[in-house]
């Protein structure tokens, strides 16, 4: 069973890095999409985290259940929008 300290704790870590994430996304969409080593450091982090809140899943109950659930929808829709970024400037190049 996962605490709920650990798991507010877990929470408050992966918004910082969304935040980091929507600061790379904006900023890559202001430079044409360039992405530089942020971006893709973002990226690796925000991928790390979605694991880690998926290992931690299998152990929580089901109240904590259901709001690591929201929020691994808000991670992977992050995760889509860094990858279909890539996918944009791989095209267009």
């Amino acid at each position: 069973m996962t605490t709920r300290e650990s798991i507010e704790e877990l929470l408050t870590k992966g918004q910082q890095i969304l935040e980091q994430v929507d600061q790379q996304l904006e900023q890559s969409n202001r430079n044409d999409f360039e992405m530089n080593q942020e971006y893709t450091e973002a990226h690796m982090e925000l991928e790390a985290f979605s694991q880690k809140l998926n290992r931690v899943m299998q152990s929580a109950n089901p109240q904590q259940l259901e709001q690591l659930q929201r929020f691994q929808f808000i991670v992977q829709t992050k995760l889509n929008d860094l990858i279909l970024d890539r996918v944009d400037i791989d095209q267009y190049q």
